[in-house]
């Protein structure tokens, strides 16, 4: 019984050792709105197409292994579905767009109004990459850059799940 136990334990940690592996781009929280939407900052050197899909790809791994929390602190602490159960990355290499006032400001826009519409649109060009996952509709996204349906879209948008 012991011996099973001790062998899984070091299965789930070899499992798991590609999410702490030092090639991903390290990045810093910069931003958040209403908890579950986080901006992070990495940096330009870090902003490459392979580098931002290897820590997209990484917030997916984690959130299947339950370890985002090595990541990004809960997004829906003491929910009913869980400390994750919605959750948005918005990845950017500039810090001033990197803002919490800037992340609300997006999230709240009304595409109705032209100036939150430019606005948003300015915001979007400026987003590297994108995680989003969802449990109350069943939705998980990464993308390099972002993409508001097919009305706006990053001009390097290219979803990758």
């Amino acid at each position: 019984m012991r011996r099973s136990v001790i062998t899984v334990l070091l299965l789930m940690i070899f499992s798991w050792s590609h999410l702490f592996a030092g090639d991903l781009p390290k990045f810093s929280i910069t931003g958040q709105h209403k908890k579950s939407a986080i901006s992070i900052l990495v940096t330009q050197n870090n902003a490459t197409p392979e580098k931002l899909k290897k820590l997209i790809e990484e917030f997916r791994l984690a959130r299947q292994s339950n370890v985002l929390s090595k990541f990004i602190p809960p997004t829906t602490k003491g929910g009913s579905l869980g400390p994750y159960a919605i959750v948005d990355i918005y990845v950017f290499s500039d810090a001033s767009w990197s803002t919490s006032e800037r992340l609300t400001r997006f999230i709240k826009s009304n595409m109705t109004s032209p100036s939150d519409r430019n606005y948003s649109k300015k915001f979007i060009a400026k987003i590297k990459a994108y995680y989003h996952y969802s449990i109350p509709t069943n939705e998980e996204e990464g993308s390099l850059g972002y993409s508001e349906g097919t009305t706006m879209q990053s001009p390097h948008y290219k979803r990758l799940f």
